[in-house]
């Protein structure tokens, strides 16, 4: 008969090993969405703040599309660096149709304004510090049939750095954690960094004031009855931080909005979050008591996981026709026990502010 410490020790290693299993089950369900070659015109909507050093970059990758219909490109926001100077400069040039925010609102905000003053029925969302290839748009236009969300993968911009080879480990797990637990729940994730969306879905829902705005409109999106496709074989690559302090500030403002968020109703991902971490805090005293005492059910739950994450992640691995991302394990560990020691700080402040301040992290 189990005990009290085998029991409150190994049920959070039981829980992750469960949706392990899932997630790697989920590669054996196929996907019933065919391709459609026509082409349609597209909105960019960029939404930045202190991106001055970037915007224009992502701006000259979306001219460079492979794309054979209009689209235009709404850039919406400021900053305290010459984000502003370099969009009115690519506005007078023909490049973009500039809103300037000498205040920050949010982005939620900033995008639910910049939607309005889009022309086009499809509206492509892409962030200020990321790149697209030149078939992005075509690739993810493609996947529109049927759909009314379309949801590509993120990629490091550069994986010669320790932190940009964590980082890549981290998003491609993440987004085939994603795409194959949706099989199972409905479940919401990310979408800001480089979507597509049919406008007629902001006739029934905006983006919330939020941390994490795309979370939840993503959310909504799939509460609301509408379609999303996880294109894994659409890529947008996304900027890396190069320092460790950049790092920290990018997650935080995620963070301390999934913290406080998951206390909102109906989203499954947050809700599961909330009690995976309870009960990771509450067993793992017990679970390292186990271990040291040598109980047979947490060593072979903890082997079984591991083993189950590696062949995870030797097919995500492979899903990219290559092996190198399995050597990027290590880095992937170090990257989740930053995230942990981030996710402590945080839960720290909101312990010590009882409130949610909106302005901490819009500052950041």
């Amino acid at each position: 008969m189990l005990t009290a410490f085998q029991i409150l020790g190994n049920l959070w290693l039981f829980v992750y090993m469960v949706f392990q299993i899932l997630a790697l089950l989920g590669f054996l369900i196929s996907e019933k969405n065919k391709k459609i070659k026509k082409y349609f015109p597209v909105s960019f909507v960029i939404a930045v703040w202190n991106e001055g050093s970037r915007i224009e970059r992502c701006v000259n990758s979306i001219l460079k599309q492979n794309y054979k219909e209009k689209i235009e490109i709404i850039v919406i926001g400021g900053g305290t660096d010459n984000t502003a100077e370099i969009c009115k400069k690519l506005e007078r040039n023909g490049k973009i149709e500039y809103i300037e925010e000498k205040k920050r609102k949010g982005k939620w905000f900033a995008l639910n304004k910049a939607v309005k003053r889009t022309k086009y029925d499809l509206i492509a969302f892409v962030d200020g510090d990321c790149v697209l290839g030149k078939k992005w748009l075509e690739g993810a236009v493609s996947k529109i049939n049927g759909i009314d969300l379309v949801i590509t993968r993120e990629m490091s911009t550069t994986e010669k750095t320790y932190i940009g080879k964590a980082i890549s480990m981290f998003q491609l797990l993440s987004f085939y954690a994603a795409k194959n637990l949706a099989k199972f729940f409905g479940l919401e994730s990310f979408m800001g960094y480089g979507s597509i969306v049919k406008k007629s879905v902001f006739k029934k829902i905006k983006f919330k004031k939020s941390f994490v705005e795309d979370y939840w409109f993503c959310h909504d999106a799939r509460k609301g009855g509408f379609k999303i496709n996880f294109a894994d074989d659409i890529i947008v690559f996304h900027s890396v931080p190069k320092k460790l302090k950049s790092l920290k500030d990018e997650f935080l403002r995620v963070m301390y909005g999934f913290n406080l968020e998951f206390r909102m109703k109906g989203a499954f991902f947050l809700k599961l979050y909330s009690v995976f971490i309870f009960l990771f805090l509450i067993g793992l005293p017990f679970y390292i008591y186990n271990i040291f005492n040598n109980d047979y059910i947490s060593y072979f739950l903890s082997v079984f996981s591991i083993i189950i994450f590696l062949i995870y992640a030797t097919i995500c691995s492979l899903k990219q026709k290559t092996l190198k991302y399995t050597f990027y394990i290590p880095h992937f560990i170090f990257f989740i026990i930053f995230l942990g020691i981030i996710n402590f700080q945080v839960n720290l402040k909101i312990l010590r502010e009882k409130r949610v301040d909106w302005n901490v992290f819009e500052k950041i």
